[in-house]
């Protein structure tokens, strides 16, 4: 827990209030709710609202009429006390010399030193917006992946539960035909060996399903069903993604870093005031003055220099860092379309192939019924319709996850 300590009061900074869980449980939540729950357990409204301050430090710092803090002197002069000497000196009288020499100095703004300052600080907050937005996106992107592992190994856990089940019911009627003589004892031994293989499947599913959900959990904190599946939405403009608008903010924050080293070639000139209050001697008068300077820095190329090459190589940095982003996100995008084009054509065949072994399965159930089919080739059909039925329940899931990633892909937001 973070502490924060302000003189003498220590005060404890609690996390903020998650959102508010629903009143049911078993009502799946959107996908704006569980991003906006995911961001706040994670705390990144606090780090946006820390970079914000510090930005508006800086802007109030623009506004003061000053370029830094005013620089507060005082000088003494007087004679030494009788019978003092320094070190090779001799020792002299006290005449009663004194010299009293207060002054200030304040650094001024150069010409467009705050102009410089504020345009900076503004490309610096339209890249902190933009920053934020892409943190969304990409929590986004762990939150769609997460739901799609959630989804497909509960799936696979459910399959192999019910796999479980037929062979226990199975292996509960080759029992009974076997006490009765239908079938042969090495039968009954056959059915076992299916229902305790089926078992295994489903304690190894069931532990894939535990790992993803803890993943889940530790995004979101939410144990209650799924959100729906996402629907493919149509291609995005390229400037709409959140990802190449950060990129292209940060662009924009070196331009004006490049823009402003090269308006202030020089640092603040020093303006400086002080009095002065002496006297020559004990009996003699004082004498007041007041003294005002000005101190201009000069502009030197080994100041400049290396204030410039750093601010160019920002900036160029910056555009290298935006073509690399605009080039992944069209890999990205071209990637997604072809996993989502598979990912439908995998549905449609698996839907076919479950149709044909539901037939084959009824057909050679029927068969084993009536005694016109051994148990090894029952089995080996009803291993074929389970694996069909997996196949197309998992073809299903990768379309829904092949959506999912197309609409991360395009930079749509949930």
């Amino acid at each position: 827990m973070a502490v924060l300590f302000t003189a003498s009061v220590c005060t404890a900074v609690e996390p903020p209030p998650l959102p508010p869980v629903r009143a049911s449980e078993q009502t799946a939540p959107g996908w704006a709710w569980l991003l906006d729950r995911a961001w706040t357990r994670q705390r990144r409204d606090e780090a946006q609202a820390a970079r914000g301050a510090v930005l508006q430090a800086r802007g109030q710092a623009l506004a003061t009429p000053f370029a830094g803090p005013p620089t507060v002197g005082l000088d003494v002069r007087r004679d030494l006390p009788p019978g003092a000497r320094l070190p090779g000196t001799d020792t002299v009288g006290q005449r009663g010399r004194n010299e009293l020499e207060p002054g200030v100095s304040v650094p001024l703004w150069l010409p467009g030193q705050r102009e410089a300052g504020r345009a900076t600080l503004t490309e610096e907050e339209a890249a902190r917006t933009a920053a934020a937005t892409a943190g969304r996106w990409r929590l986004a992107g762990e939150l769609r992946e997460a739901a799609a592992a959630l989804a497909l190994a509960d799936a696979r856990w459910q399959a192999e539960r019910a796999r479980e089940a037929g062979a226990a019911a199975l292996e509960d009627d080759v029992r009974r035909r076997v006490q009765a003589g239908d079938l042969a004892p090495a039968d009954a031994l056959l059915a076992a060996e299916e229902r305790l293989a089926a078992a295994m499947a489903a304690r190894e599913a069931h532990g894939l399903a535990q790992s993803a959900r803890a993943r889940w959990l530790a995004l979101t904190g939410w144990s209650g069903p799924l959100p729906p599946a996402e629907v493919p939405l149509p291609p995005l403009p390229d400037d709409d993604h959140p990802a190449l608008a950060e990129a292209r903010a940060a662009v924009g924050v070196a331009q004006a870093r490049a823009r402003e080293a090269a308006l202030l070639r020089r640092d603040a000139p020093t303006l400086s005031m002080a009095a002065r209050f002496d006297r020559e001697g004990y009996g003699t008068g004082y004498r007041n003055t007041v003294r005002v300077g000005i101190a201009l820095p000069l502009d030197t190329e080994a100041r400049n220099a290396p204030r410039l090459a750093a601010a160019e190589a920002e900036r160029l940095d910056a555009e290298l860092a935006l073509q690399a982003v605009r080039r992944q996100r069209q890999l990205e995008r071209e990637q997604a379309l072809a996993e989502r084009q598979a990912a439908d054509d995998a549905l449609a065949l698996a839907a076919e192939r479950l149709a044909v072994a539901g037939r084959l399965d009824a057909a050679v159930d029927r068969a084993w019924r009536a005694g016109e089919r051994g148990l090894p080739e029952r089995l080996r059909v009803r291993a074929l319709a389970r694996e069909a039925e997996w196949a197309h329940e998992n073809a299903r899931r990768q379309a829904d996850r092949a959506a999912a990633r197309w609409n991360q892909a395009i930079g749509a937001m949930p």
